[in-house]
């Protein structure tokens, strides 16, 4: 209410069209803080793995910020005895949790990428695996300078398609689940709602207004 600004950043290591890259590496995301008036950021939380989503409280004295590939929501607490500590809120999701939008009485969120018993996170999977996950990226990154040679060359669409896609996670819908979910969460964690769809869709963002459900992908 003051006009002090909490977000996200997902990875300090990677761009936005690199997100396979962010998953196969180690977790780097942060939830940061900046106060109105200043220009110096606080990094409140280090070492989220690809935090996106960010709630604030209707009283202000907790956030709600996604630790998206470990499938949890963190609950950072801003006031109270607890100030400056963080906890876990929900864990062993459905999926890895993207954008949150808050309302009075909770949150909606939606699961970028699903994943269940049947069908295992692959990138949970490989977290063990580091000279696995260090091969993959440098494949990745071979491909990517490889292609950005080639049309830095012989300019063409295609190689500039190559390197666009090359190191972000949609360029690979195979090692996702085919499941699209969106839940809905009281303030203390608890799934109230969940919608899912099998069409292959991906949604990153849900808005509830006038009892309808808006996606966004």
């Amino acid at each position: 209410a003051n006009g002090d600004l909490y977000y996200t950043d997902s990875s300090v290591d990677f761009q936005v069209h690199q997100t396979a890259m962010a998953f196969l590496a180690n977790p780097s995301g942060r939830l940061v803080y900046l106060q109105r008036g200043t220009k110096k950021p606080k990094v409140l939380l280090e070492n989220l793995w690809f935090a996106n989503g960010v709630a604030l409280s209707p009283e202000e004295d907790f956030l709600v910020v996604s630790d998206q590939n470990r499938n949890t929501l963190i609950k950072y607490w801003l006031k109270t005895e607890k100030e400056g500590t963080s906890e876990v809120l929900a864990d062993r999701l459905p999926g890895s949790v993207d954008n949150i939008t808050p309302d009075a009485k909770g949150f909606w969120a939606a699961l970028a990428v699903t994943s269940d018993a049947d069908h295992p996170n692959i990138f949970q999977s490989m977290a063990p695996l580091s000279y696995v996950r260090k091969f993959l990226a440098r494949i990745l990154s071979l491909v990517e300078m490889l292609f950005r040679k080639i049309d830095h060359f012989y300019p063409n669409n295609f190689s500039k398609n190559i390197v666009a896609r090359a190191q972000a996670l949609p360029t690979y819908p195979f090692l996702t689940n085919n499941r699209a979910t969106v839940l809905r969460f009281d303030w203390n964690g608890n799934i109230l709602a969940a919608y899912h769809s099998f069409d292959n869709s991906i949604y990153t963002h849900v808005l509830e207004s006038n009892g309808k459900l808006y996606l966004g992908s």
